[in-house]
This record gives structure tokens, sequence and C-alpha cells, in this order.
């Protein structure tokens, strides 16, 4: 009797091993993939004990360029009212970024370098000014916002009395 059982759970601590080394498939929702036969998409098991892979976080920092080249990027950035430089390693080349130019930089970090996915311009904001302000003639017609002339309740012209 006890040969049975030590022999019963034997059998199941062999299988259940098979049971966790394959998990379902899951899609952003939580919800099961199911294959077109409708059967479970499984993942490939894991080693028991070794760690999943880290995923790369993607970063993103602004500065102006100090130096760049086909394979690496040097940027200056403002940090806390003082400036620090980064070195990027780059993926491929921007030939339209030049020393000077202000940039946003996505990169990860992988084996500890700064590795750059992407490198854009950053768009420098025009600031119009507004026309200046003719004062008004007298008796000249009063016009809105918009540059249409106001009109009275009953359809005639408004004129202005500053003089």
């Amino acid at each position: 009797m006890k040969r049975l059982l030590v022999l019963m759970l034997a059998v199941v601590f062999l299988f259940s091993g098979v049971a966790f080394a394959a998990e379902p498939v899951k899609d952003k929702r939580g919800e099961e993939v199911k294959a077109k036969t409708g059967a479970d998409v499984k993942t490939k098991g894991t080693k028991e004990g070794a760690p999943a892979a880290p995923k790369a976080t993607k970063m993103k920092t602004t500065g102006t360029v100090l130096a760049i080249s086909d394979g690496a990027l040097k940027l200056e950035k403002m940090a806390k009212d003082k400036k620090e430089t980064m070195d990027f390693y780059l993926i491929k080349a921007y030939p339209e970024i030049k020393a000077g130019d202000k940039v946003n930089v996505t990169y990860v970090v992988k084996d500890g370098k700064n590795m750059a996915e992407k490198v854009t311009k950053v768009k420098e904001k025009v600031v119009k000014e507004p026309a200046p302000k003719k004062p008004a003639e007298p008796g000249a017609p009063v016009k809105d916002k918009k540059g249409a002339e106001v009109k009275d309740k009953k359809g005639g012209e408004v004129e202005t009395k500053k003089k």
C-alpha cells in the first residue's frame, strides 16, 4: 500500500512540471488567445529558476547637440539649474542633425550604454507680433474684432465719437 502511494505521488510530481511549462498567451485585454481550431495558444516553456528577460524601458531627453557623428551623439541638457552632458550610441545616422541643434532623443540603456533609437529636431515656436493698432479717425465706421463694420439696430452705420 505504501509503495502504491509513493508511486502515485511520483507520477503526480512528474506530470506537474509539464502543466506549468507552457502558459496560455494573453492579449492586451487579458483574454486568452485562441488558434483557428479553437485550441489555446501556449508559450514556450522557460527553464525553472531562470529569470525572465527584462524589458528595456524607453526614456526621453531634450538638449543641445555638442557633437554628432555616424555612430555617436554628445548632448548637453539642463538638469536642476546645472548643465549635464550625455553620450549616446546611434543605431542609425542622422545627417540632418548638426552641432548646435536642439533635439529630442528617445533611448534605452543596454549593457550600461545609452542607445539612441530616435533623434528629432525640436521645432522652434515662431511668435508673431500683432500689427500696431491705428487710432480711429473721427467719423470713421466702427469695426468689430473680425474687421466687419458694426451696424445699429436699424441697419445704419455706427461712427466713432473719438476726436
